[in-house]
């Protein structure tokens, strides 16, 4: 039994693959990987940002019953009856922590500038920078809008991949709401 292990003469058998044959594998699915990556992590965090819109209309329920029970707005978290299993309290602190899978993911917070809002901030990704979702309670200065804008992006590839993200949300470019910095891109969602 006599095998050989690279490429032989016609009419003898082949035994093995040649390394040009396995670079050029490697290759392809390089290529491929490199094409596929980036869809990927948009749809992953197009993913999360549909749960964010899920948890903050949770939230916005719970503040818009307060507000039909009481006739204003509660001043923090503690005042409602969130029952979210992703959003935990953050103990004397005016945020909720947004935890899946063990792991901190985001942030929300309660804004009472501009009327009052509710915004969820992602932890920042190495693709889209500081992704954000903004929602305004229905007796705001905006109310019901809904935005999705980033933060603290500055190179060019990023603000190009955060406003393709929130344009695909469907957003179209906004107005700066008052009492917010010009550094936020926003986008009005339908």
């Amino acid at each position: 039994m006599n095998k050989t292990y690279q490429k032989s003469f016609p009419g003898e058998k082949n035994a093995g693959f040649t390394l040009i044959e396995l670079l050029v594998v490697v290759l392809i699915i390089g290529i491929l990987a490199a094409v596929a990556l980036p869809q990927y992590q948009r749809a992953v965090m197009k993913a999360r940002y549909t749960k964010a819109i899920i948890w903050t209309k949770a939230v916005k329920d719970a503040f818009e019953l307060y507000y039909l029970a009481n006739g204003a707005y509660p001043s923090k978290f503690d005042d409602v009856d969130i029952n979210v299993p992703t959003l935990q309290l953050a103990k004397g602190l005016p945020f909720l922590r947004v935890v899946e899978g063990g792991k901190e993911i985001g942030t929300m917070w309660y804004l009472t500038s501009g009327g009052g809002m509710l915004e969820m901030k992602f932890k920042s990704d190495p693709v889209f920078g500081e992704l954000q979702y903004y929602m305004m309670l229905d007796h705001s200065q905006y109310p019901g809008e809904r935005y999705c804008g980033f933060y603290g992006v500055t190179s060019e590839a990023k603000i190009a991949a955060a406003t393709g993200f929130c344009k695909g949300m469907g957003g179209t470019p906004a107005r700066n709401i008052p009492g917010y910095s010009s550094l936020y891109e926003l986008f009005l969602l339908p």
